[in-house]
């Protein structure tokens, strides 16, 4: 949020001191984090295994956990995806 406020009046600034014409809002910052290790995802894939099989989370927030790129919607298609492969070729 820090990084869009930021941005907002940086454009503001130079709106009015160097006559440009950006535009002053609606920017939206995104980052990109590091690939996890092996290590890192096989801790990360137990983890939230385990928080499934207690009960703290559902499969489409586990499967959402897994691939932070996924949104609700892509989670549940996903699993119904997976359900539909598994009747079929099991």
């Amino acid at each position: 949020m820090g990084d869009e406020e930021l941005l907002a009046k940086t454009a503001m600034l130079a709106n009015r001191f160097l006559g440009t014409n950006l535009p002053e809002d609606g920017y939206r910052v995104s980052y990109h984090s590091m690939p996890l290790t092996p290590d890192e995802m096989r801790a990360q894939r137990e983890d939230i295994v385990q928080k499934m099989q207690a009960g703290l989370i559902s499969p489409v927030q586990a499967v959402m956990m897994m691939y932070d790129d996924m949104d609700d919607r892509e989670a549940r298609e996903y699993l119904l995806q997976i359900r539909r492969e598994r009747a079929e070729f099991l």
